[in-house]
């Protein structure tokens, strides 16, 4: 799926709520490839903003992981 090297990050939803990856993305953290793994609540919704993309999303018992990226 991906051809470049990846750097990683995987945000609970903790941290998610607390706009980490905003903060991420506004210092420069965030490479253009890199994959953003979100874990939260089976039945929860996020909200991302017009600079992420959603790659894949999965279910696992009570949880949903979301696959993002840079757009």
């Amino acid at each position: 799926m991906f051809k470049h090297k990846l750097t990683v990050y995987r945000c609970l939803k903790n941290i998610y709520r607390q706009g980490w990856l905003k903060g991420l993305l506004e210092k420069g953290y965030l490479a253009k490839h890199t994959l953003i793994i979100v874990e939260t609540e089976r039945n929860e919704n996020i909200n991302l903003s017009d600079n992420f993309e959603m790659v894949d999303e999965r279910i696992y018992g009570l949880a949903k992981v979301r696959f993002l990226k840079l757009k």
